[in-house]
This record gives structure tokens, C-alpha cells and sequence, in this order.
């Protein structure tokens, strides 16, 4: 029963969910009205990077947890080695990136704005709602900070690492978004001053033509 439960687990994560949001970023992918951006190599590229901190992970787990990497059969001691030195969450934050590195190698609109922010925020709820307070009961010792983690709220000087940090989990991603609306904005503006100019020069005129008369 253990060996089939975690075949059905490693089946519905590794094949059941990717086919899932693929078919779901296709047929959604007309309803999103944000421009898609990215390119096949861009994707190629984050999706590379994704998989390989995905599966150092998923290693790590295994190698210095002795377990694997499934909430139902989770390692037996608290990694601290590996990647989970530079982060809490390798396995969902390269998922993550799997899912926006593909969105920008297909250029959809829907896999980039609609699937990947839910599959982020799927990973947060998943990580805040079970398995920090899992991690708490499980070990005891389950304190250490990772090098790219948020400071705490306490009155010392951040450190090198914090700044670093700061910069890649909030400031990066604020500005790319930011830049990317903002330019989504300008081709709407774009598109309705090049659609409406032809209109409004032509009222103009009608309008001037019967002031002189």
C-alpha cells in the first residue's frame, strides 16, 4: 500500500499536474487581455534554472532528510545542507519558476498573468497554512534562516545577505512587474490614439469646414 500510495503521489505532481495547468494556460489563454511576453530561449533558460533547483531539492531530501519529497512521506531530520543553505523552499520555488519559464517560452498571456500567480500563491498558502506549523511539531530546532530569506522585524543592522535578499525576492520582481504594465499600458494607448486619430482628425475638420462657412 506505501509503495502504491507513493507512486500515485509522484504520478499526480510529475505528470497529473503539469498536463493540468498546460490544458488550463491553452484554454484560457484568449481570456487574458495582458500581452504575452518572453522568448523560447528566455523560457528555456528559467525553466533550466527551476529544474535544477527543483531537483537539488529534491536530492537534498533525500540524501540528508533520508526521506522523500511528499508531504504524506516527509524525511525523518530537518535539511539544512544543500540548497536549503541558500533556501527554505527549492522545490517550490523552482516549480514556480518551471511554470514561468514554460509560460514565456510558449509567449502565453494566461500561463504568465493567470496560472503561474495562482501556482505561486498555491505554493505560499500551502507553505504558511501547513507545512511551517508541520515543520514546528515534526522538529523541535526547525529555526535556521536560510541566505536568501526576508530579515526578521528586529532593530539590527541588516546584513549583506538581507540586502541581497530584499533586492531579489521584492525589488526585482516589484520593478518587472511594474515596467511590464506600464507597458502593456503604453501599447493600449498606443492602439487607441492610432485607432482614434483617424476619427478625431476627420471631426476636426468637419468641424472647422462649417465654423468658416
Amino acid at each position: 500500500a506505501s509503495i502504491i500510495g507513493k507512486f500515485a503521489y509522484s504520478v499526480l505532481f510529475v505528470v497529473v499536474l503539469p498536463f493540468v495547468l498546460v490544458f488550463w494556460a491553452r484554454m484560457t489563454d484568449a481570456s487574458i487581455s495582458l500581452n504575452a511576453f518572453g522568448s523560447r530561449v528566455g523560457g528555456i533558460a528559467v525553466t533550466s534554472v527551476g529544474a535544477v533547483v527543483m531537483i537539488s531539492g529534491m536530492l537534498a531530501l533525500i540524501v540528508y532528510g533520508k526521506g522523500l519529497p511528499m508531504n504524506p512521506y516527509p524525511p525523518i531530520r530537518f535539511v539544512t545542507r544543500g540548497i536549503y543553505r541558500i533556501t527554505a523552499h527549492p522545490i517550490y520555488a523552482g516549480f514556480c519558476l518551471i511554470c514561468i519559464g514554460t509560460a514565456l517560452g510558449m509567449s502565453s498571456s494566461s500561463g504568465l498573468w493567470l496560472v503561474s500567480p495562482i501556482v505561486i500563491l498555491s505554493c505560499v498558502a500551502l507553505v504558511q497554512g501547513f507545512e511551517k506549523q508541520d515543520l514546528q511539531r515534526r522538529f523541535d530546532n526547525a529555526q535556521l534562516r536560510p541566505l536568501l530569506s526576508l530579515p526578521e522585524d528586529e532593530k539590527s543592522s541588516p546584513s549583506t545577505a538581507d540586502r541581497i535578499s530584499v533586492y531579489l525576492l521584492v525589488v526585482v520582481p516589484w520593478i518587472l512587474l511594474y515596467e511590464t504594465q506600464s507597458l502593456h499600458t503604453f501599447h493600449l494607448r498606443l492602439i487607441y490614439r492610432f485607432m482614434n486619430g483617424p476619427r478625431l482628425s476627420m471631426r476636426a475638420l468637419i468641424s472647422s469646414f462649417y465654423w468658416r462657412r
